[in-house]
């Protein structure tokens, strides 16, 4: 049987003076339907620029929309196969167009003091990109792998404040190393600090940017971005910083504590049974933001409770009445353990949670409703999906975030793994599983004074207790 070569990416723009054409960014929305997509020159599908003589490689070869598989990161394209067994199928085929150094002349004009396009680099990260499983033509047998495939993108290398937000989320380019070929470089959504005041760090580290507000320092978007909306958040105040806060820990939550840990099982990489996050042995260490974290501390005032042993439920006040914190309704919401505690673990308080997506107990008329009809398993899946609604408020605005075909591809890559059966109906979402989550809060953050309210009023010394002691919080 045979297999594709890697296909040369061609050279870049010469200079100005021999008088080739050159190709602006391709801006659009293709899709996510791969029998829709187009391919040879790069104006039937996004791209980033491309030199002329890269236009005439992608004419010869036919080539389709940009790729990246999603184990390794090699970068490739997409194209419709000529060699057996998959001959007419649309395929993955590599082409090291990622980290491809377009310099000097990939500019405006097309002099090398010209205002520059895009790298090819953060053109990609900067597009919005759908998972989809596709042919390998790079191996024997053509097998089915998972790629990532930029369907979108509104970036022709200038900045648009409008966009920059989702352009960052969907990066972090400045924060990963290129590798080779995309080898060894992030994909899609980089796997430091989303928003660095709301990360969850693996390893359980501190957070390192330790300030709150907007992500800065990183010399890429995020500064930019920062630099652009700064007079909006030197203004903003209340509800508006509260809510941009509650997007800020959402965002960072659901991709560290479900998609990632998801994504590595369906991709292979771990396990259920041995990936981060799927046992309560091993947790997801999450910090919140510490705008969040003073936020919500401040309910351990017994005068604001009203009771020592009162429910940390934390609300934020608007101006007019009290109503439920945006962050916390967002990523804590209803989903605490029973036994809800707050441990001393050196200089943090520690409380355990369980972070996921399930059939919603708000959908059990539904379910008896579906699962006569469509099956157990496709009635869960489907009240699976409604429970994201909360983030389906908060991320409707970033397309990657809840993208339903890009999820229910994940869930039947796991389904394939472990065997499963899918559902032809009603996606496959019903194979997702809750994680555990070691919410971490520091005394730092502690608003003052409380901890002589608390020991005043209910005979604790919070600020003084000991490793794994447990604070009575309810």
């Amino acid at each position: 049987m045979a297999v594709y070569s890697t296909i040369q990416v061609g050279d870049k723009q010469p200079s100005p003076f021999l008088g080739f054409n050159f190709y602006a960014p391709t801006n659009g929305n293709i899709g996510a339907n791969p029998n829709s997509w187009s391919f040879g020159d790069s104006s039937n599908y996004v791209s980033p620029f491309t030199s002329w003589s890269q236009q005439i490689v992608n004419a010869t070869y036919d080539l389709g929309p940009y790729a990246r598989r999603v184990g390794d990161g090699k970068s490739g394209r997409i194209i419709i196969s000529t060699i057996s067994p998959k001959l007419g199928e649309i395929g993955f085929v590599e082409q090291c167009w990622y980290g491809f150094d377009d310099t000097p002349y990939n500019t405006i004009d097309g002099t090398a003091g010209g205002v520059r396009y895009q790298s090819k680099t953060d053109w990609w990260n900067s597009s919005v990109k759908i998972t989809v499983c596709l042919p390998d033509l790079m191996l024997e047998g053509h097998p089915n792998t998972a790629v990532e495939v930029a369907v979108s993108s509104n970036s022709s290398g200038g900045w648009n404040p409008s966009t920059e937000f989702t352009n960052y989320v969907s990066s972090n380019s400045s924060l990963v190393s290129y590798g080779i070929c995309g080898v060894g470089a992030v994909s899609g959504i980089g796997t430091t600090s989303l928003i660095e005041d709301a990360g969850i760090i693996d390893g359980g580290s501190g957070n390192p940017s330790g300030g709150d507000g907007l992500p800065g320092g990183t010399g890429g978007p995020s500064d930019r971005m920062q630099q652009g909306m700064s007079g909006f958040w030197s203004q903003a105040t209340g509800p508006v910083v509260k809510i941009a806060d509650a997007v800020q820990n959402a965002a960072s939550l659901y991709m560290r504590a479900f998609y990632f840990p998801h994504l590595d099982v369906a991709s292979g990489i771990s396990n259920f049974e041995n990936r981060q996050g799927f046992s309560t042995s091993n947790p997801i260490i999450w910090r919140p933001s510490n705008s969040a974290q003073k936020r919500w501390l401040s309910q351990l005032d017994p005068f604001v409770q009203g009771s020592c042993n009162a429910p940390f439920l934390p609300d934020w006040n608007d101006g007019t009445s009290y109503n439920n914190d945006p962050a916390w309704f967002l990523t804590i919401y209803n989903r605490a353990y029973p036994d809800l505690k707050l441990t001393r673990i050196g200089n943090e308080f520690s409380m355990r949670e369980r972070y996921g997506f399930t059939p919603s107990p708000n959908t059990d008329a539904l379910g008896d409703i579906l699962t006569p009809i469509i099956g157990k398993n496709a009635s869960d899946s489907i009240r699976t999906f409604l429970d994201f609604s909360p983030l389906n408020i908060a991320m409707g605005v970033i397309p990657r975030f809840l993208n339903a075909q890009e999820l229910d591809i994940i869930g039947r890559l796991i389904k394939n793994r472990y065997g499963e059966p899918e559902n032809p109906i009603g996606g496959n979402f019903d194979v997702f599983r809750p994680t555990e989550l070691d919410i971490r809060f520091s005394i730092d953050n502690l608003p003052d004074n409380i901890c002589e309210l608390y020991k005043l009023r209910c005979g604790e010394d919070i600020c003084n207790k000991g490793n794994d002691e447990t604070i009575s919080i309810c």
